[in-house]
């Protein structure tokens, strides 16, 4: 009541209700609080991703940033500003995303391709597990992010990638030394090519009809007992 009525109060009182710190707007000192407990996270953290549960002090801010989030469209300019201002991320998945792509990119620079082990770590970032995510979600990812990651060279699936990795080797080698007999231990290039070879050996009756072929074309030699004979 001394809220709605705040206007036709007498001053004398409307002062003695400041004095000992009456809130005439609690719905505007309710978001200054959380606003606060925000400003106090980022400043500890760097960043406003605040996880759900999280309390700061007694605040409860991962539920006031969830409000914040999906009371978007009717906050004020004023307070989107506010919080802008401080770099609020109002989607997490999308900036999880582009946290991954980042770290990525950063990764091929780097190391000049985007065959990342799935154990790697850039930075903090468990970049590993989100390259495999990426695969293993690609049929529900937009076209924009897989245009994106097609243009940066992401290997979708690294087991083909590895196989045409190993006969592109063997057929250099077939080119320079005219045959297939490649030794255990050879490499060709930075490729463990002999033992790509013994590989195939081992799982011929695994591998497709259309990658035997392939081999058969340009004379791989499927008993080792007759290379070594050689």
């Amino acid at each position: 009541m001394q809220r709605k009525n705040k206007i036709t109060l007498a001053p004398e009182r409307v002062q003695r209700l400041d004095e000992i710190g009456f809130l005439w707007d609690p719905f505007t000192a309710d978001w200054e609080e959380g606003f606060a407990a925000l400003k106090v996270f980022k400043k500890r953290e760097g960043h406003c991703r605040v996880p759900h549960s999280h309390k700061e002090g007694a605040h409860r801010l991962g539920q006031w940033v969830s409000t914040q989030r999906r009371s978007k469209t009717t906050l004020t300019a004023e307070r989107l500003q506010r919080l802008e201002e401080i770099g609020f991320v109002w989607d997490p998945l999308t900036a999880d995303w582009e946290a991954g792509f980042a770290a990525l990119k950063a990764y091929r620079e780097r190391e000049g391709h985007c065959r990342v082990p799935r154990p790697h770590k850039e930075g903090d970032y468990k970049l590993g597990i989100w390259v495999r995510y990426q695969r293993k979600n690609k049929t529900t990812l937009t076209p924009e992010r897989v245009q994106r990651l097609d243009e940066i060279g992401l290997v979708w699936d690294p087991f083909t990638a590895d196989w045409e990795e190993g006969f592109a080797a063997l057929d250099v080698f077939k080119e320079r030394e005219g045959h297939c007999r490649v030794p255990a231990a050879h490499k060709e290039g930075d490729h463990s090519l002999g033992n790509w070879v013994r590989v195939q050996r081992k799982n011929k009756a695994n591998l497709t009809a259309e990658r035997v072929q392939r081999l058969d074309e340009i004379g791989f030699v499927w008993d080792a007992g007759k290379q070594e004979s050689n």
